[in-house]
């Protein structure tokens, strides 16, 4: 494990993003600059983003194609609240995937 600037990470090198998702262009555009800026600071890390609904890749096929490599992977919600999402859907797809460290922010 390594700690950067609070986070606790695996050193494996992979971050995943994970927001809920939408329809909503500003919502799309607003995601993009957060992932651009996150995957600048994790420079060293190999960043990916998915989302719970709505836009692509999803959460099963971002965990699904990462899952092959086998390695610990660092999984961080991007959620304005750590509600029923995070709590019930989000936490049951992970347990399929039982190399995966939860960052609740």
């Amino acid at each position: 494990m390594k700690k950067i600037n609070g986070f606790i990470l695996s050193i494996n090198k992979k971050i995943v993003f994970c927001a809920h998702g939408s329809n909503s262009k500003l919502f799309q555009i607003g995601f993009d600059k957060f992932f651009t800026q996150a995957t600048n600071f994790f420079r060293d890390y190999e960043c990916y983003k998915c989302f719970i609904e709505k836009n692509y890749p999803s959460i099963d096929a971002c965990l699904s194609k990462l899952n092959y490599s086998n390695d610990v992977v660092n999984f961080v919600p991007v959620l304005i609240f750590t509600g029923n999402h995070f709590l019930t859907d989000i936490k049951k797809k992970l347990i399929k995937f039982n190399k995966i460290n939860i960052h609740e922010t």
